[in-house]
């Protein structure tokens, strides 16, 4: 079999940073560009209110939302393995890989949600991030200054743990406040 390259990784994100530069070109002031899940605002809604953009809860076959956030000249992307994965037996294989392992991801994480100026930069962090799983994942983020939310599959239920505006107790409860 051939090799084959997915930059999914990047390509959506720099897709849609694209697709934002030639809105502003023909002079729209107000747009929420996406692809998949990776979305960038361009301003802010035409009443002036800040793009509400929900954050899914990644519970395969769920398509349930966690939480609500707001976005004004920023983009998200998130990455995780409970939308495209392989059930072998009792066995989910996700469809990122890690590179050092040469194997998909298995890890605790089920979503990372990144905000970031440009939205190549929130999906290519918010795939590292999976990849390097929720130990060093955290610490890379930490290290990074960056905006992220993990969800965390644990033996009793879910975690979420969030760095930059996913860390403070107001987006946390804005967040669980739409999470129903």
């Amino acid at each position: 079999m051939p090799l084959q390259l997915d930059l999914c990784g990047i390509a959506k994100g720099y897709a849609v940073d694209r697709m934002v530069n030639v809105l502003r070109q023909h002079g729209v002031r107000h747009a929420l560009a996406a692809l998949d899940g990776e979305l960038r605002a361009l301003g802010d809604q035409a009443s002036g209110a800040p793009w509400a953009v929900a954050v899914e809860h990644p519970e395969a076959g769920r398509r349930a939302v966690h939480g609500v956030i707001e976005l004004e000249e920023l983009a998200v992307a998130t990455s995780g393995d409970y939308r495209r994965y392989l059930e072998v037996g009792d066995t989910r294989i996700a469809h990122t890989m890690n590179p050092r392992r040469c194997a998909p991801v298995n890890n605790a994480v089920a979503s990372v949600t990144v905000l970031a100026p440009s939205c190549m930069l929130a999906d290519a962090w918010a795939t590292a991030l999976l990849v390097a799983g929720p130990g060093e994942g955290m610490a890379m983020a930490q290290r990074r200054g960056l905006d992220v939310l993990f969800l965390l599959r644990r033996p009793t239920g879910w975690a979420e743990v969030g760095l930059g505006r996913f860390g403070t107790s107001a987006d946390r409860s804005r967040l669980a406040d739409h999470a129903r």
